[in-house]
């Protein structure tokens, strides 16, 4: 028989099909069963017939359930015709076998051709149109999550994905990466996942460890983009929108290059301070009780702020993909900033923040070392691990967006102008010079430092020791609490940072850049004390209503209370305790810009407030309504450390 005959035979058999569904639709059932029987011989014959088309439009227009019956059979046509020109595979076309790269063994019963994958049944079913195959599975060791890479070619070439590992086994998620490239469509998902799984199952296939984030791994090395610093290679793993972030850490120029940079900007305290907190990133993952903080410059337009942010960013790769701006949501800054991990995290402009309290959290949350807590349908995400030191820049200091205590606590803030002398042309011509230089030279000192610390693990602790001699020195009396005492951690690793660069690079420890960013700490404590003035705003606002404030006394032998308990504030005692009621303290502190939340804690730290069992408050109890309150109690220390008794 002709191959048009057959062709028509099989258009034939499908004729025959929908004029006996429009004449018997009681008895057309058990015929499109035994239709059924046939398509997959005659599908291949259809495939290449216009009519076949006309006639499943006329099928799917006979009644109720056949829309559902003729698109079955079209699948099976447009499969057919994917397929096309096919015949049998056995396993002896070794000829025409297609090698995955990197795939090491085919699964029994899958032949991969030049005409894709196809598992071995009678016909052959289609898996893939073009070859694909898994040639790698990596596991991060930090949070247990499996990945694979997919390898396929596609017009001739090769490419490869790593994707996750539960992609890999849900049909309709894998679809989704045909708009990678990949080859899979909604009628060969199910299939192919059955391959992928088959080609793991099937060994042979290089298991290697992933990565999440930057910096220092488990593995020993340190992940520095793509690259794995001092130890074994590590596979990075992260969404696309984060690959863009990973490729900026790469190098342009050469070391010489950059050590030009360093010779024109040593002699500016502020633009050193850019260099060392930048690779003082490094350091939070060799110092343990280090903390996450905050390098904010603020100022006006042309003050310099710009150029230092360039200049830090440089240290560790390209800036302009390094840096992003403070326009974005709070997760995807923390999404950000929990990929820099062990490296700087570069914010510009916080005028162009969402809200002035979204600044505010960020920096909370980056100097906690933790992000937020957040639900997911079964349970709770992981949160996320954030150590990194976070650049800022905006018009005004980063701390003045909020009433938060703790983030003054956790910046270093230098305002005006970043460079000495101030506005001068020879300092505009070094902004604009540090400008374009940093686009061209890049990304040297932070790999240096890092690979001098990875050759000299066994001299960590002393590192550690180090830091806290360091630390001792800038806040002997005040090391647990205060604001001085929180930033003395942060002006230490500034200044080891400056001590390792030194050792590693041979560049001269800039005592005046640390003593620079003792007096903007310093500045800022002075500016942070945000509790000391909501003490002062609390306790004026009770003094300011006197008479509501509950005293005991003695009358006539015996003790009475005035005023009457249910117009009452607090309390103030004989002994120098005063106690406030805790919805009165929070009112009036919000009046004043505080929230009760972001000082209390301080306030008990400095022994502010009277403690009992877990909580701040005063034992003393007040009726109010017929109810026993409780009150917020204050210190003697805390009305005079706070300037309210000398």
């Amino acid at each position: 028989m002709s191959t048009t005959t057959a062709t028509e035979t099989a258009t034939g058999r499908l004729r025959l099909l929908v004029e006996y569904v429009s004449d018997h639709p009681d008895r057309a059932v058990e015929a499109y069963r035994r239709y059924l029987a046939r398509l997959p011989d005659d599908a291949r014959k259809l495939a290449d017939d216009p009519e076949a088309e006309a006639l499943l439009a006329m099928l799917a227009e006979t009644g109720s359930g056949w829309k559902a019956k003729a698109e079955a059979i079209r699948r099976a046509v447009r499969a057919a015709r994917s397929a096309a020109p096919l015949r049998v595979v056995t396993e002896d076309d070794a000829g025409e076998a297609v090698d995955v790269r990197g795939m090491a063994t085919v699964p029994n019963g899958y032949a991969v051709t030049e005409a894709g994958v196809h598992r071995m049944t009678d016909p052959p079913q289609l898996v893939a149109w073009d070859p694909i195959g898994v040639t790698g599975v990596a596991r991060d060791e930090a949070t247990g999550a499996e990945h694979v890479t997919l390898t396929w070619r596609r017009f001739g070439r090769w490419h490869s994905r790593i994707v996750s590992r539960a992609i890999t086994r849900d049909a309709r998620k894998l679809c989704a990466l045909a708009g990678d490239g990949v080859p899979v469509d909604s009628n060969t998902a199910s299939a192919l996942v059955a391959y992928l799984s088959a080609c793991e199952a099937v060994g042979g296939v290089s298991v290697d460890a992933a990565t999440s984030t930057m910096g220092w791994q488990r593995t020993g090395g340190y992940q520095w983009g793509a690259r794995t610093i001092g130890g074994e290679q590590v596979q990075v793993v992260v969404e696309d929108g984060a690959q863009q972030l990973v490729e900026g850490f790469t190098s342009s120029g050469d070391p010489v290059e950059w050590t030009g940079v360093w010779r024109n900007i040593e002699d500016h305290p502020r633009l050193v301070i850019a260099v060392y907190a930048a690779v003082s990133a490094a350091l939070l993952g060799v110092i343990p009780e280090a903390k996450s903080y905050v390098i904010d410059y603020a100022g006006r337009s042309s003050t310099g702020k710009s150029s230092a942010m360039e200049l830090a960013a440089s240290v560790w790769g390209r800036p302009s993909v390094l840096m992003s701006t403070w326009n974005g949501t709070h997760a995807a800054i923390e999404a950000h900033a929990a990929l820099m991990t062990h490296l700087p995290t570069f914010l510009d402009d916080t005028k162009q923040a969402k809200s002035p309290e979204l600044v505010t959290s960020v920096i909370y949350d980056v100097c906690s070392d933790r992000g937020k807590s957040r639900g997911k349908i079964d349970g709770l995400r992981r949160t996320s691990s954030l150590r990194t030191v976070l650049f800022s820049t905006g018009e005004r200091p980063a701390t003045s967006h909020g009433q938060h205590a703790g983030a003054y606590a956790r910046t270093i803030t230098m305002q005006g102008m970043v460079m000495v002398g101030g506005d001068r042309p020879d300092n505009r011509r070094l902004a604009e010079w540090l400008h374009s230089r940093c686009a061209e030279v890049y990304g040297h000192l932070g790999p240096a430092v890092v690979a001098w610390l990875a050759a000299r693990r066994e001299t960590w602790p002393d590192l550690v020791a180090e830091w806290r001699g360091i630390k001792a020195r800038y806040a002997p009396e005040r090391i647990d609490s205060g604001f001085l005492g929180r930033a003395a951690g942060h002006l230490a690793l500034l200044e080891l940072a400056g001590v390792v660069v030194e050792r590693a690079c041979g560049y001269r420890l800039r005592a005046d850049a640390i003593e620079e960013a003792g007096r903007c700490a310093e500045a800022s404590a002075a500016d942070a004390d945000r509790a000391k003035a909501a003490m002062l705003d609390l306790l004026s606002y009770v003094a300011g209503r006197n008479v509501d404030l509950m005293r005991t006394y003695m009358h006539e032998g015996n003790l009475r209370d005035s005023p009457e308990p249910d117009r009452a504030i607090g309390r103030w005692d004989e002994g120098g305790n005063v106690g406030v009621l805790h919805h009165v303290a929070r009112k009036a502190l919000a009046e004043a810009g505080h929230a009760i939340e972001d000082v209390l804690g301080t306030w008990g730290e400095r022994g502010w407030l009277v403690r009992t069992g877990s909580e701040w408050r005063w034992q003393a109890r007040i009726t109010v309504g017929g109810d026993k309150v409780r009150l917020l109690g204050i210190t003697p220390k805390g009305l005079t450390e706070s300037g309210w008794q000398s």
